[in-house]
């Protein structure tokens, strides 16, 4: 199995649903597994299942969107932790198994619309809007 496409930005807004697309050899037609989001720089590590059961002739598939995830900001300066949102990964794994890895897409950034302008405005937007 190859990824063939994931995004073109490398960017994950996980309010957002996201396509993905990959190839396979034939003979793997019949084969399911799950797609997991991961993050194995940073601690702790992150191995949360967004799609199960996806079947390898599928090709594509579009992963509802996750919504926030709980990133433990307090382990880093500040400064750093917007790089921690920038080692994710998606893994096309065995089911019920995410270790077994068929595939690994390259590393992208993740987050969300809001949080993004809220680090561009020097954290003054949020939930209500700039204030």
């Amino acid at each position: 199995m190859k990824w063939d496409e994931f995004t073109t930005e490398r960017y994950w807004d996980l309010c957002e649903p996201m396509t993905v697309s990959w190839s396979h050899v034939e003979n793997e037609d019949d084969k399911v597994f799950s797609i997991y989001l991961t993050n194995r720089v940073d601690y702790p590590p992150v191995t949360d299942l967004v799609l199960r059961y996806v079947r390898m002739d599928q090709d594509r598939v579009t992963i509802p969107a996750p919504g926030p995830l709980h990133i433990p900001y307090e382990y880093v300066p500040s400064f750093l932790a917007f790089f921690l949102d920038c080692h994710y990964r998606l893994w096309a794994s065995a089911i019920n198994s995410p270790e077994t890895i068929y595939a690994e897409t390259d590393v992208f950034c993740i987050g969300r619309e809001e949080d993004r302008d809220r680090d561009r405005d020097g954290g003054k937007a949020g939930k209500g809007g700039k204030k």
